[in-house]
């Protein structure tokens, strides 16, 4: 164990950081702190006040991940096989998932504190969506007792590139 009360710096007579006793991390330029990392009072947790950057000296918001575009942000794995991430490219935010993994698929839903989750839409691995189904059979599938399309103003155009065939139900 090491303990240390005061400031450390090795290289000038301004201190670089300093350590307290009640568990917080302090760097400053020896007038201003200028970040401060501390035991949130739970066990595992960190508290950060201040930006955050990673691939950038001069973050612009809590967490900034850099300026550079055209490579993913995050990535997200599983069990160290499988991977989904997140992304900003030109005019584009893109998430994605691992195409090898079987039964690649995204959710959207809602998810409680005690992690019990309520599926709303996905997109499979082949890229059908389902809204209201977990296994979409066609490029939309929409699950449910009854669907409807609603429109609250103007004229509701579906402009198929053959026939529009309707398999069932009412036509009026």
């Amino acid at each position: 164990n090491i303990f240390i009360a005061g400031y450390i710096d090795t290289s000038s007579t301004s201190p670089s950081f300093k350590i307290g006793n009640t568990g917080t991390l302090t760097f400053s330029d020896g007038t201003n702190t200028l970040m401060s990392i501390a035991d949130a009072g739970t066990t595992g947790n960190l508290y950060v006040s201040g930006n955050v950057g990673i691939g950038t000296t001069g973050p612009a918001a809590k967490i900034d991940l850099g300026s550079t575009f055209g490579s993913p942000k995050i990535y997200l794995y599983d069990d160290g096989t499988y991977v989904s991430g997140w992304g900003h490219y030109a005019n584009e935010v893109r998430m994605f998932t691992d195409t090898s993994s079987p039964g690649t698929r995204m959710t959207f839903g809602k998810q409680t504190l005690a992690g019990a989750f309520t599926e709303y839409m996905r997109i499979d691995g082949t890229g059908n969506v389902g809204i209201g189904t977990t296994n979409p059979i066609a490029k939309l599938s929409v699950g449910g007792t009854s669907s409807t399309i609603s429109n609250t103003a103007g004229n509701l155009t579906i402009t198929p590139s053959a026939n529009l065939i309707i398999s069932s139900g009412n036509v009026g």
